[in-house]
């Protein structure tokens, strides 16, 4: 349990969960909005 609970205090800290070079996160509220989106991405 000691061995968990330092490997998780060694881990960079990630600032607002933005993963993918700080874009923010991406608003789906309609069917529409969410084709679009994908289809941007392939």
């Amino acid at each position: 349990m000691l061995t968990d609970a330092a490997r998780v205090e060694q881990e960079p800290e990630q600032t607002d969960g933005n993963k993918d070079g700080g874009k923010p996160p991406v608003q789906l509220k309609t069917k529409d909005d969410i084709k679009n989106y994908l289809k941007g991405i392939m």
